[in-house]
């Protein structure tokens, strides 16, 4: 229980500090153009982002379409509904995405989940890779081992390890794809092996299973599904505060101000409002009332969610005496969202803050909306 207290110290207080040391940008748009150098980490949460020049930390970037075809001596992760990434990584790479294209030079482990996958020709990856999606398809250089899973798998290019593929349906190998290391393949069918395909250890076959990640694979996928959750979270805060940043200010009052009264208050609502809806689906004549009160709920309760980390990054910033106008900015957002998806990982304790955070906004989104109700009136 001691390191669990030392743990939320440490987050707490630790983190906004480290914040610092980093750049920031959300908006419509954000380009790095080629001349351009960074000496630390950089975010970036927008409609669109270009980046060409170089950056001697970290890139995490949330976008709806993302190009890279620059140079990061750190880590990338980039989530977006198209990702195109064609620079030079010397950390690890993670790509989650729609559509996914990737021809970059990594030095460190790819780990890449979307709808449809190409690593193209042009890619050169030397640590170990694992593809998932809808549809993969490879063509690059892999210097370590490969691991696929996917509806569709269209194999080539060069592997220097192991390939394993895990499809419901069948492999397709393209003309002279070389594979050093062995092939092991999950599908009911047998892949067509063309002539000019080398594979110089055992071909083997699973008929029917789909296989298992291994460890280390298995924590690089829910890692980078992780950092997907925070990505989406943070745009989604982004989107209300910019849209409805009155309304937010209200919210966050609210809780300032009396967060057991507001906890108390959306605990009460979590309890009736479903409870009254299932109530009038019981009858005839309210069924449609029930039916609405419960998408009301659901809806409130996502929006609750999405808040929850934005009251947290403001109640931090309310700890060094800011109002509430100076606290909603976007980096208490990114603290915020953060350390709630941090704080699931806390057994109990981590789990009841977040819980109590969500019903003190929950609670207050309640009252912002019984005020505007009344203002109109």
């Amino acid at each position: 229980m001691k390191k669990l207290y030392i743990l939320i110290f440490a987050v707490l207080f630790f983190v906004p500090s480290m914040m610092h040391a980093a750049l920031f940008h959300s908006g419509e748009d954000y380009s790095l153009s080629t001349d351009t150098i960074y000496d630390e980490n950089v975010y970036v949460v927008s409609e669109k982002s270009a980046f060409s020049g170089t950056i001697n930390g970290d890139l995490l970037s949330a976008s709806g379409e993302s190009l890279f075809s620059g140079n990061v001596q750190g880590d990338v992760m980039m989530a977006g509904g198209s990702v195109t990434s064609i620079g030079t990584i010397v950390g690890d790479l993670r790509l989650i995405g729609g559509d996914i294209n990737l021809s970059s030079s990594v030095s460190s482990d790819t780990i890449v989940v979307g709808g449809d996958v190409l690593v193209t020709q042009d890619a050169q990856l030397e640590g170990d890779v694992v593809l998932i999606g809808g549809s993969v398809k490879t063509e690059g250089t892999i210097s370590k081992d490969l691991t696929i899973m996917a509806g569709d798998v269209i194999l080539g290019g060069r592997i220097e390890g192991d390939v394993d593929v895990r499809t419901k349906d069948s492999v397709i190998i393209l003309e002279n794809t070389h594979i050093v290391g062995d092939l092991v393949y999950h599908s009911h069918s047998e892949p067509t092996i063309p002539a000019s395909v080398q594979i110089e250890g055992d071909v083997k076959q699973e008929a029917g299973k789909m296989g298992r990640f291994s460890r280390a694979e298995g924590l690089g996928v829910l890692g980078a599904l992780f950092l997907a959750q925070i990505l989406v979270l943070i745009v989604s805060a982004l989107i209300l505060v910019h849209f409805l940043k009155r309304s937010s200010e209200e919210l966050l009052s609210n809780v300032r101000q009396s967060f057991g009264k507001t906890a108390l208050y959306g605990f009460g609502a979590v309890i009736l409002m479903p409870i009254t809806g299932l109530v009038l689906l019981a009858t005839g004549i309210g069924s449609i009332l029930g039916v609405i009160l419960l998408m009301i709920f659901v809806l409130m309760l996502i929006i609750s969610f999405v808040y929850a980390g934005v009251v947290l990054g403001s109640m931090i910033w309310g700890m060094s005496g800011q109002s509430i106008k100076e606290s909603l900015n976007w980096k208490s957002i990114v603290v915020g969202v953060f350390l709630m998806s941090v704080l699931m990982f806390i057994p109990i304790l981590g789990w009841v803050i977040r819980c109590l955070i969500m019903l003190a906004a929950f609670g207050s989104l309640i009252l912002v909306i019984k005020r505007m109700l009344k203002r109109q009136r």
